[in-house]
């Protein structure tokens, strides 16, 4: 991947990302914004300790109505939602430590945000593509639009 496109996938990234955070500040009690993390060996949000290091989610969240969890935000250019394997992993690990009830994907596609449980995933599944890596698997369902 060159530079530029790197630099435009960034963009278009934060651009749904800061979509996702307006919406959740103005629908929960509290959110968290865990995004912009620094760490000795990098940036982006993380938990780090004796075991290692796992891959946070962007968000948290915390509501007396909707409970208290982790919501993690994916822009994507085509419909198929997939998450790389082991972020999911690492997500669902950080909603156990953390002692928190579920984690939320977001996938902002076409200007929509998709709303998904982590239950209603599909997979590992590997890909034959240029990633070639596994990921899990959100079918593509228009009922998941919140506005």
């Amino acid at each position: 991947m060159t530079e530029e496109k790197f630099q435009e996938n960034l963009r278009l990234g934060t651009a749904a990302e800061d979509k996702v955070y307006s919406y959740l500040r103005m629908n929960y009690s509290c959110v968290q914004d865990m995004r912009y993390q620094k760490h000795e060996k990098g940036t982006g949000p993380r938990l780090e300790g004796t075991i290692g290091h796992l891959i946070l989610p962007d968000f948290g969240y915390y509501d007396r109505y909707k409970g208290k969890g982790l919501i993690d935000i994916k822009y994507k250019s085509n419909p198929y939602f997939t998450v790389d394997d082991y972020k999911f992993r690492d997500y669902r690990e950080c909603v156990g430590i953390m002692n928190l009830e579920k984690l939320l994907l977001v996938f902002v596609y076409k200007d929509e945000m998709y709303f998904y449980d982590s239950s209603e995933a599909t997979g590992p599944r590997t890909f034959n593509n240029e990633y070639g890596r596994a990921a899990y698997v959100f079918e593509l369902d228009r009922s998941k639009i919140r506005k």
